[in-house]
Formats: C-alpha cells, structure tokens, sequence
C-alpha cells in the first residue's frame, strides 16, 4: 500500500478499488443537516452517541439519499457547461495513465467515481 500526506493522508491500496464521492458546498438540504448530527456545520465531522448506532454504509447512503432527493441549493452540475467541467479531470486522468477507471456519474450536486490503482 502507497501512503503519503499532504494536507490530508493518502492510502493507496494495490490493486483495490476505491470509491469516492464529493458534493458542492452546500449541497445537504437544511432539513437533513437539522436531524443528523453527524453534519455539523454542512461537513460530516463531529461524533455523537447516533453515530454507533448506524455503520459508516448505512451513513453513507443516509447522505446519498439526501444528495439525491434535494430540490434547491447547488445543483450546478445540471448545466451540462458545467458538468463537463467535472467530467474532464476524471477523464483526463484515466487517460493519463493515473487510476483505471471503472465508473462515474455526475448527478446534479455530487460526483462518485470509482477507480482502482495503477
């Protein structure tokens, strides 16, 4: 495995798959950021007795389904102008040799790509 750090740590593990999801700021609806306290402050960052409860999937597709079903805020990624900006990078760096891509798909206020190591 492949660790370096930067202004976060990198782990890049041979010959595994690694998915990876990112969001416009902002893009949580108010209403879901109010009953989850594990989105203080639009980020999933602080701990509460909640988060023991449900696994880190089960989290996940909490915050997925929230993505999904919003209706305002960031949804930038709907102008196609835009959506391509997004979609260049994930292209261009399959093309260059840096991750295999396997998939990707650009919703209207996040991205989730997956990828394996080179």
């Amino acid at each position: 495995m492949v660790f370096y750090r930067r202004n976060l740590p990198h782990w890049h593990p041979k010959g595994a798959s690694i998915f990876i999801t990112w969001r416009l700021h902002g893009s949580l609806p108010a209403a879901f950021r109010k009953t989850n306290r594990t989105a203080t402050n639009d980020c999933a960052t602080s701990t509460s007795d909640r988060d023991t409860e449900i696994s880190p999937g089960e989290q996940f597709l909490q915050f997925d389904a929230a993505l999904d079903s919003a209706k305002s805020g960031p949804l930038w990624l709907t102008d196609p102008q835009i959506a391509d900006y997004a979609e260049y990078p994930i292209l261009r760096g399959a093309e260059l040799g840096r991750y295999l891509l396997h998939a990707y798909v650009i919703m209207p206020n996040h991205v989730h790509i997956l990828i394996a190591a080179r």
